[in-house]
């Protein structure tokens, strides 16, 4: 870490230094976490708590907010501020200068990795031991290539490719330009495709590829299936959260954001802008709209147009899912009013009958409710379910 003064980060970032400009801040850390020497940051009025207890001797704070609301000013106190248009990307530039990444492997191709000799290496391209290239494969400039990383044959990858270590492309796979693939990822694998045959679960072969567009960023452990035929295709600019299972022939759009743990069934497409968050599951065959936003761990059975939220399983218009949310963590009390209901008609009945002399129906003292009855014992059982 290298240390720096509030003033020469301040420049760095353009900001206007208020309290001790020539504090020395020797590394940047979150407002729990930092101390005297250290720089953080607030970029939000939820952060206010945070920052009245915090030791951090300096922190950088937008502008705008610590404008429209006075506690900000006052929970600073003393401190060096640092006010900048946008506190987040600002604290982030410091942190390029207050840690500075190792610097790249001079481009090259490693005497342990084996490269065959047909494949295609552009200039600028970064080669680590162990790493395997089999033939007929095309490899942009400037791209880096981890140890342990698999590129099988016949695939194409763009300028500016960084693959992790782990990282496995089964053969025919092709990646665009800028496109980031971290540990244990596996593209281009069968898809789940089997037919009953005979009595037994018979593999249907997958001659289509996968193909993943420019400036895509894929997490760690992400599996991407092959086509049957055609191809898988993730596009321009998405996002793929760690865990992540996107199944054959699926075709996402452009921008998506896919959160950790999604699985989404084979043939699904995807309009752009999609915000998926983690642990959805969605059933093969179904088009999702553009600017769709979909919920922790709703079941998505249906197509959805575009701009809609849903939530849930399945899925359905969030204001709908959240009112019966809310609707079933009120049955139990609902039960027992319509236990008490049953029991003041049952009295009426009676008390009718025995006025006109005509033989009333008999209770079921099955059916009596105490105030202490429990919702058990009727035909809906109180089920815990998620906050709306």
């Amino acid at each position: 870490m290298r240390s720096q003064t509030a003033t020469s980060l301040a420049e760095l970032v353009q900001a206007e230094v208020s309290g001790n400009a020539d504090l020395p801040i020797a590394d940047g850390q979150a407002l729990a976490d930092a101390g005297p020497e250290h720089i953080s940051f607030v970029a939000h009025k939820r952060n206010l708590e945070e920052l009245a207890v915090s030791r951090a001797g300096a922190v950088v704070i937008s502008r705008s907010l610590y404008e429209a609301d006075a506690r900000i000013a006052a929970a600073a106190g003393d401190r060096t501020v640092l006010l900048v248009q946008d506190a987040l990307q600002a604290f982030l530039k410091m942190l390029n200068v207050l840690r500075p990444q190792p610097a790249r492997r001079e481009p090259g191709i490693s005497h342990s990795a084996h490269v065959h000799p047909s494949a295609e290496i552009s200039k600028g391209t970064v080669v680590y031991p162990g790493a395997h290239i089999a033939e007929d494969t095309q490899l942009g400039e400037d791209c880096i290539i981890h140890p342990n990383v698999v590129i099988g044959s016949g695939c194409r990858l763009g300028a500016g490719v960084v693959l992790f270590p782990g990282v496995v492309l089964y053969p025919g796979c092709q990646l665009g330009n800028q496109v980031i693939v971290h540990s244990g990822t596996v593209i281009g694998s069968d898809g789940f495709g089997y037919r009953l045959i005979d009595g037994g679960h018979r593999k249907l072969p997958h001659f289509g590829i996968v193909r993943i567009e420019d400036d895509v960023e894929i997490g760690s452990c992400v599996t991407i299936d092959r086509a049957m035929i055609g191809e898988t295709v993730i596009g321009r600019g998405s996002r793929l959260d760690n865990l992540v299972h996107i199944a054959h022939n699926c075709q996402l759009g452009e921008h998506n954001l896919i959160m950790a743990s999604a699985a989404i069934a084979g043939s699904v497409r995807t309009g752009d802008y999609l915000t998926c968050a983690g642990q959805v599951g969605m059933a093969d065959h179904i088009q999702i709209g553009d600017r769709v936003t979909i919920g922790p761990q709703s079941g998505i059975v249906r197509d959805i147009a575009d701009g809609e939220t849903v939530v849930g399983t399945p899925g359905e218009p969030a204001m709908d899912t959240r009112r019966i949310w809310r609707t079933q963590r009120k049955l139990p009390e609902m039960w027992k009013t319509v236990r008490e209901l049953q029991n003041r008609i049952s009295s009426l009945e009676s008390a009718l009958a025995a006025a006109t002399g005509e033989q009333g129906p008999a209770l079921n003292s099955s059916s009596a409710t105490s105030d202490d009855s429990r919702p058990e014992d009727g035909p809906y059982r109180a089920a815990s379910s998620p906050a709306a």
